[in-house]
């Protein structure tokens, strides 16, 4: 029996979304620098959304 471990699966698909963000933010707009600031406090903070 496999157990899944939802919390390891959850901050994984956080930190994919974050990286996504930062690139189209880095790539398309120019709020990169404030933009950087609250992804960092997200990330710090253990920010889930659900």
């Amino acid at each position: 029996m496999i157990r899944k471990n939802i919390v390891k699966d959850k901050s994984f698909d956080f930190a994919v979304r974050v990286v996504n963000l930062y690139k189209f933010l880095n790539k398309d707009k120019k709020e990169c620098n404030e933009s950087l600031y609250w992804l960092k406090l997200l990330n710090r903070t253990d920010y889930k959304h659900n």
